[in-house]
């Protein structure tokens, strides 16, 4: 019985892991620096391997709850900045 639970609980837990992440960041709305960072962030991804798919990348700003975060990638190329 115990058995069991273990190896359902062990494959959920897979199975979560292996999924998109469905996390919802607060985003800040600052118009002005949002343009900056587009901005910068595309001329370094133009000197990059992924220079092709610069077009693609979506770069949000959060304010984390802790300052040593400055960003984080959750995949489909949306990159959140601190």
């Amino acid at each position: 019985m115990m058995g069991t639970i273990f190896i359902r609980v062990f494959f959920l837990l897979v199975l979560c892991s292996c999924s998109s992440p469905l996390i919802f960041m607060p985003t800040v709305r600052d118009e002005r620096l949002e343009s900056f960072v587009a901005e910068e962030a595309s001329r370094i991804l133009e000197v990059s391997e992924n220079a092709h798919k610069a077009a693609r990348y979506k770069f949000r700003l959060v304010k984390f709850p802790r300052e040593d975060i400055l960003g984080v990638s959750l995949g489909n190329h949306r990159i959140f900045m601190s």
